[in-house]
């Protein structure tokens, strides 16, 4: 048994597989036709808590750019950085984006796992895959806050000798 943020998983096994294959789009309750905030906040991270495996599409997307903006600064001249800044741009509306998608889409992606029989346990777990990522993110704001006002008001003394 898995538990990721309080929520407990079910073991993996060839039925879960194949239920999770004969469910359709028109099996999803109509309470669940929202956005599902946990899915937008947390792309991967809830889509392995979920197996919900196209999520994991966003490391791709993350992966990819790094690479093509690391490679082209390889490249002779002023155009390598030009290139690299062009590909930095693209990448946050891309990754943006998907974590869209995945908001709009989520919630249909878990239920058709078929590891979800009752809309109010799924909601209640969805709530907490919300609380999460707000909590995530938040922290990594307050994070990167501060170290911003440690910088610049305070100053970085090793770096200056």
């Amino acid at each position: 048994m898995i538990v990721l943020f309080g929520i407990e998983g079910y073991n993996f096994s060839m039925s879960d597989l194949i239920s999770s294959q004969a469910k359709t789009e028109s099996e999803l309750p109509a309470e669940l036709d929202q956005f599902n905030w946990g899915a937008f906040l947390l792309t991967w991270i809830w889509g392995i808590g979920h197996r919900v495996w196209i999520a994991l599409t966003i490391l791709g997307i993350w992966i990819g750019f790094q690479v093509l903006s690391t490679g082209v600064l390889f490249i002779p001249g002023p155009f390598g950085l030009l290139a690299s800044i062009i590909f930095g741009f693209l990448e946050f509306p891309a990754e943006i984006g998907f974590a869209i998608w995945l908001g709009l889409k989520g919630n249909q992606l878990a239920w058709k796992t078929g590891r979800y029989n009752d809309v109010e346990k799924y909601k209640v777990a969805e709530k907490k895959w919300t609380i999460a990522g707000i909590i995530l993110w938040v922290s990594l704001i307050l994070i990167f806050l501060l170290l911003t006002i440690l910088i610049n008001f305070i100053g970085v003394t090793s770096l200056d000798k």
